[in-house]
């Protein structure tokens, strides 16, 4: 329902959100400009969910897609971080499968190692 408050502006502000930003293309990989993940240590999984929660933030946050080497590798820490947190409850529901509680990515230009982790 509609209301001539808060909640009418969170309503138009979602429906704008659905439907102009779906339109845009996905930016799941435009971090892979700068950074790379390292070979195996990514599941298909991770990659998916990491890739999508990169693409979600940029839209919000740049919507036109055009980001520095630092922005991306600070939504791509932080989409990392949100994989993992997702793989520590896994661990919790079933620590004899799930044991992942660090992701690393490489940038491409210094070779740097750079690891995201989080403590269980």
């Amino acid at each position: 329902m509609f209301t001539p408050h808060v909640g009418f502006i969170l309503d138009y502000t979602s429906e704008i959100f659905h439907r102009e930003l779906r339109r845009i293309s996905s930016y799941g990989a435009l971090w892979e400009h700068w950074f790379e993940s390292p070979l195996g240590e990514w599941s298909a999984r991770d990659m998916r969910s990491i890739n999508r929660t990169f693409s979600g933030f940029t839209k919000l946050i740049f919507p036109s897609g055009v980001m520095e080497k630092e922005d991306a590798r600070m939504l791509l820490r932080l989409a990392i971080e949100l994989r993992l947190r997702v793989l520590l409850q896994l661990h919790i529901m079933n620590e004899q499968e799930f044991h992942v509680t660090e992701l690393s990515f490489r940038d491409r230009e210094t070779g740097e190692v750079e690891a995201v982790r989080i403590e269980v």
